[in-house]
């Protein structure tokens, strides 16, 4: 359940047609879709 969970917000992460960037309480970039690597330039691996 919690795995079709994870793969179900993850595609709605990617079909989003905004950019979306998480982080976490210290300023960390925990998860960002293609739309926020293609405004900032960078890849969500880096």
């Amino acid at each position: 359940m919690l795995e079709h969970a994870s793969r179900a917000a993850d595609a709605v992460l990617e079909a989003a047609p905004d950019a979306i960037v998480g982080v976490d309480s210290g300023g960390r970039i925990l998860l960002m879709n293609a739309q926020a690597e293609r405004l900032f330039g960078y890849a969500a691996t880096s």
